[in-house]
């Protein structure tokens, strides 16, 4: 048998009895697929990007940041409005609910809940500004954080346009609204008294 020696040497050529040949001529020069455009795209893209047609940085494709600034915004404050401003818009709209009990403390609060299911929403006494949900529910009350610190009215799975909306969406459903493990169902506001 003629053996050839150099680069013309078939390397795919099977000889009984030798070790088994490794065929390398497979991932010598590897050839890729839809590439002929490829420079063409990025200098266009680039040209299309602001900043990067004189060599400045190109813009990050997998940038989260534009989409994590969209849910930092509240969905029913209008942007600009100062936590001031936020907080009097928020207190308005509350004062016309009949759960909405203005600042009262957690055993204030405490005192009006009767039977499961009994709710109201205060006005933290320590915090000014915060907005507690109270209620009483398997015989024990519930005190829940209704605003976050960004000003965002949500529960542990959703955001609300406002604590209004917060406490029509869960009796409305029936549903209990889940924190820290506890479940708080609304079923009958204590109104407060005149």
């Amino acid at each position: 048998m003629e053996q050839i020696k150099g680069p013309q040497r078939r390397r795919d050529k099977y000889t009984p009895g030798a070790s088994p040949a490794i065929r390398t001529d497979l991932f010598d020069d590897p050839s890729y697929v839809n590439v002929q455009n490829l420079d063409r795209s990025r200098q266009a893209s680039a040209a299309s990007i602001p900043g990067t047609a004189n060599g400045g940085a190109q813009r990050d494709l997998f940038d989260m940041k534009p989409f994590e600034d969209a849910l930092r915004v509240p969905l029913a404050v209008p942007v600009g409005l100062p936590p001031a401003q936020l907080l009097a818009s928020m207190e308005e709209q509350l004062q016309r609910e009949p759960w909405y009990h203005g600042k009262m403390s957690r055993k204030e609060a405490e005192k009006l809940l009767k039977v499961n299911g009994d709710f109201l929403v205060r006005e933290s006494t320590t915090t000014p500004g915060q907005y507690v949900l109270t209620g009483l529910q398997g015989g024990q009350p519930k005190h829940l954080l209704l605003v976050d610190p960004e000003g965002v009215v949500r529960t542990k799975d959703h955001r609300f346009e406002s604590v209004s909306h917060l406490i029509s969406y869960h009796m409305d459903n029936h549903l209990p609204i889940i924190s820290a493990g506890s479940e708080l169902c609304l079923q009958q506001p204590v109104e407060r008294r005149l």
